[in-house]
């Protein structure tokens, strides 16, 4: 009985140590870019814990790069690479908590952060 016991614990122990399917093992650190001095730390943190929320949520995977490009106190853009996908999210300041948009996610055209996003429409 000791012994069957001492193999059932072996095999809980080897399972615990299997991480999730399609999950990375931990978020990547991101690169903060802009006007990085109008926010707090706190505010950057709160970005980031929100973003990395909905990716997880919606790719069941963590980004493999993120870019948080702080245009003002009340608004960021949020590149990341992940699944293969660069996308990237507006995150503004509303009513003193931030917030993700409630429309689809853009994809970003080509590789050079730089270049604007598109969300499909088209303004002609």
């Amino acid at each position: 009985m000791l012994f069957f016991g001492a193999v059932l614990l072996s095999g809980c122990a080897d399972q615990a140590n299997v991480p999730a399917p399609n999950v990375s093992a931990a978020p990547v650190h991101p690169q903060i870019v802009g006007n990085t001095k109008s926010i707090s730390s706190a505010d950057t943190r709160t970005i980031i814990d929100l973003e990395h929320a909905a990716i997880l949520k919606e790719f069941h995977a963590f980004p493999t790069s993120m870019t948080v490009h702080v245009i003002n106190h009340n608004h960021v853009f949020i590149f990341f690479d992940v699944g293969g996908q660069q996308c990237g999210d507006p995150v503004d300041r509303v009513s003193g908590k931030w917030r993700r948009p409630d429309r689809p996610r853009v994809i970003v055209v080509g590789s050079n952060h730089a270049l604007q996003p598109t969300d499909g429409r088209s303004d002609a």
